[in-house]
């Protein structure tokens, strides 16, 4: 490899006598240039005779065809062998298939350090004349073979008295003794090994083997070499998975860490410099010619000279302007919304986030999708909240794991492994989004709720980024399976009593599980309604475990929808196959589920809904006083007037329930805890967005609401007397006719 030189000059005036530097022979200077050379041992070894034997290769194939080499060259060249050691066997060796060494070759070139062949190509990487001497940085002595045109001769280089000495068997004059063989040339170089570290010996190789174009073949054990997987990568550059490993160079199929300190990318008054320093927080890996970067002699590490400098910021400069462009394209073929956003969230927030480090080359808050801002991973759903239902598996410490139900929660992390579910059913829908994540059909599922007509469900697929297209029906979801129940027909004798425990539904009189429920002795012929106990949690008709607090909800709000009373009773697991199999007795999942079936077929179901629709309004109050204040018998067209004509029409909803003593919330209560869809409304009833559109068109109603609540300090009575509540109310309502007319006005003249 020709060797990048930064070699200075100097320039002298006068008579001036140069001497020269020199280097003694001595033990002490043979164990620094091999011993002490290499702060990794094994890795050295490994690298530097697999170079070579790459090396020989490409020399042989550069002898014989005159071709000149290239990446796809090299490709084509044959592998090298490699044997690691073992218990059994324990010694590294590596046979090429190269040139071979002459005789004179090897005792001129091979054992002296510093002489190399290989400083005018930049075809292959050796050039400091070192590589060769490298196992003795880990042993010894170690033994060369080579065959050269033929001829086997064998070599035994070992450290004698501090000297690095080779031997052979000779012929009565001094010629070494060889062997013809019809085996092909190249070299077999083969180093004992410490049993402590035949381990060690894989994982150098695992390491180093990883960036060979030239994979080598194994004999005796395997190893699997994996090639460099990225997640971006373009021309002469790739981004690693996040592995905290920082930037390499790869120079003739070894990797150089990068150290950030030695570039000096950190001048924060050059942006592009600035630029350039983020690139090299990332994990990435760029790739140089042979010959373009300066290394030290234990080739581990880059010598940081100024063309070093100057040739990985221009390769930084050149890799910034790629992959930017590409990255924008990747986000140009996501097909919504919402998968712009998980690209986002894989390559910029996520732990392990590929592009994370990189945040000067992209602010990521400006990409657009269809000319919308993809803004934050985080999607705010505080206006959705209730209709938003997430289910996730996760495990705690050593207990299995358990598929949690999160029913409110205001921001959703973009993520592509969510499966949208659209609950389409009137009853089961999360039973079978539950089974769908527990039976690990999808990894995580989002239920969405669509209450509220065409608009409100086109708001949340919008404020999410989802499509139509991406959404699945929770009717076309797998049911989930019930216990196996083997009711035979048959039930408890006549008088045949029982230890049970009465569930107390009106909550604990303690703070424990065990406070909701009571021993009793109960006679089991009379039947009633029972539920499964483990410890003190009841199990539901699928196998979950639900706490009694749950439990409790559920009984009291169908209580107070029926106007029954509920008696529970509990029973441990040995006992339940007998509940099961009686005619008398029903379990507490079947009766609440048909018992809130029919409370959710009454018209009040539908007044609870719309009760609740008001009851959701932080405007109610003001409303309520407009409808007092506005003419609601105007005859000028008015969408303040129609807005309060469909509030009243709606509100009468509740007084329809108070008259039947019925509380909307607990209708409202039993749908979450049973899992019952609320009817939907159309699209007229969805108050929430139309309150914004109306005090958008009549903003000083606002004003003048708020400004009635205040009370204003010292003696400024002339305020107090213009902003009394009374004179508000006034202004409010002269403020929408006076809007009204000038609508109507305007309307007239574009006539």
């Amino acid at each position: 490899m020709k060797i990048a030189q930064d070699y200075g000059k100097t320039r002298t005036n006068g008579t001036l006598v140069k001497g020269s530097f020199t280097m003694d022979e001595s033990p002490e200077a043979f164990e620094i240039l091999s011993d002490g050379l290499y702060p990794n041992k094994i890795k050295a070894v490994v690298r530097e005779l697999s170079t070579n034997a790459v090396e020989s290769h490409i020399t042989k194939h550069k002898q014989l065809t005159g071709e000149k080499i290239t990446p796809e060259v090299i490709d084509a060249l044959p592998q090298f062998e490699i044997h690691l050691p073992t218990t059994m066997e324990p010694h590294f060796s590596i046979r090429d298939f190269g040139t071979g060494l002459s005789h004179d070759d090897l005792m001129n070139m091979y054992t002296t350090y510093f002489r190399s062949t290989k400083r005018d190509t930049n075809d292959v990487g050796g050039c400091l004349g070192l590589g060769s001497k490298s196992p003795f940085a880990y042993s010894d002595n170690f033994s060369v073979v080579s065959i050269h045109n033929g001829r086997k001769t064998c070599y035994n280089l070992t450290i004698d008295n501090g000297y690095p000495t080779p031997s052979f068997f000779a012929n009565e004059d001094g010629s070494p003794v060889s062997e013809e063989t019809s085996k092909p040339d190249g070299m077999l170089i083969t180093i004992p090994c410490k049993n402590s570290d035949i381990h060690e010996w894989e994982d150098e190789a695992r390491i180093i083997y990883k960036h060979f174009r030239i994979k080598p073949k194994f004999i005796g054990k395997q190893v699997l070499i994996d090639s460099p997987e990225y997640i971006v990568e373009g021309t002469g550059w790739g981004i690693r998975e996040r592995d905290h490993k920082g930037p390499r160079a790869i120079m003739g199929s070894i990797a150089y860490p990068i150290s950030r300190s030695s570039i000096k990318c950190w001048d924060n008054s050059n942006k592009t410099d600035a630029n350039l320093e983020s690139l090299l927080r990332a994990d990435i890996d760029l790739y140089f010619p042979l010959g373009v970067l300066k290394i030290t002699p234990s080739r581990e590490a880059l010598g940081y000279k100024p063309s070093t400098q100057k040739n990985i910021k221009a390769k930084l400069t050149s890799v910034y302007d790629e992959l930017k462009k590409q990255v924008l394209t990747s986000f140009d073929e996501c097909k919504s919304l919402w998968e712009t956003r998980c690209l986002a969230n894989e390559l910029f927030y996520m732990g392990n986030a590929a592009l994370r480090s990189v945040d000067n080359v992209f602010q990521v808050a400006d990409i657009k999708w269809n000319g919308k801002e993809i803004g934050s991973r985080d999607i705010n759903l505080k206006k959705h909240r209730g209709t938003v239902h997430r289910f996730y598996v996760k495990s705690y410490y050593s207990s299995e794991d358990k598929c949690h139900h999160q029913r409110d929660f205001a921001y959703l992390t973009a993520n592509p492994e969510i499966t949208f579910i659209e609950a389409d059913l009137n009853v089961g829908n999360f039973a079978r989004a539950r089974h769908a994540v527990k039976s690990k059909k999808y990894v995580e599922a989002v239920v969405l709720e669509f209450n509220g007509g065409n608009g409100l469900r086109k708001a949340l697929l919008d404020q999410i980024g989802i499509l139509e297209s991406d959404l699945v029906k929770a009717s076309e979801l797998e049911r989930p399976p019930k216990r196996a129940a083997t009711n035979s027909g048959g039930g408890f004798s006549s008088g045949k009593t029982g230890q049970l425990f009465k569930f107390s539904a009106g909550g604990p009189t303690g703070y424990n599980k065990n406070d909701y429920w009571d021993e009793e002795t109960v006679d089991l012929s009379k039947g009633g309604i029972y539920v499964e106990m483990t410890r003190w949690d009841a199990k539901d008709d699928v196998g979950e475990l639900i706490p009694p607090d749950e439990v409790s909800n559920g009984i009291r709000s169908l209580e107070k929808c029926t106007g029954q009373a509920i008696k529970i009773y509990g029973c441990r697991s040995q006992m339940a196959k007998e509940f099961v199999e009686a005619d008398n007795w029903e379990d507490w999942w079947t009766y609440s589920q048909r018992e809130g079936e029919k409370v959710f077929k009454t018209e009040n179901a539908r007044h609870a809904q719309i009760a609740s629709v008001i009851a959701a309004l932080g405007t109610e109050k003001m409303i309520r006083e407009l409808l007092e204040l506005v003419d609601l018998k105007t005859k000028v067209p008015s969408p303040m007037v129609e807005f309060l004509k469909d509030f009243k029409k709606m509100d009468e909803s509740q007084k329809i329930l108070l008259k039947q003593n019925v509380s909307w919330s607990s209708i409202v209560e039993l749908s979450r805890v049973l899992n019952i869809k609320m009817p939907s409304l159309p699209e007229r009833m969805n108050l929430k967005s139309r309150v914004e559109a109306i005090f958008k068109e009549y903003p000083m109603v606002v004003a003048a609401h708020e400004a009635s609540g205040r009370y204003y300090y010292g003696s400024n009575d002339w305020k107090k007397d213009l902003l009394s509540t009374t004179n508000c109310q006034k202004l409010m309502a002269d403020y929408v006719e006076l809007v009204d007319a000038n609508r109507e006005c305007q309307e007239g003249l574009t006539k």
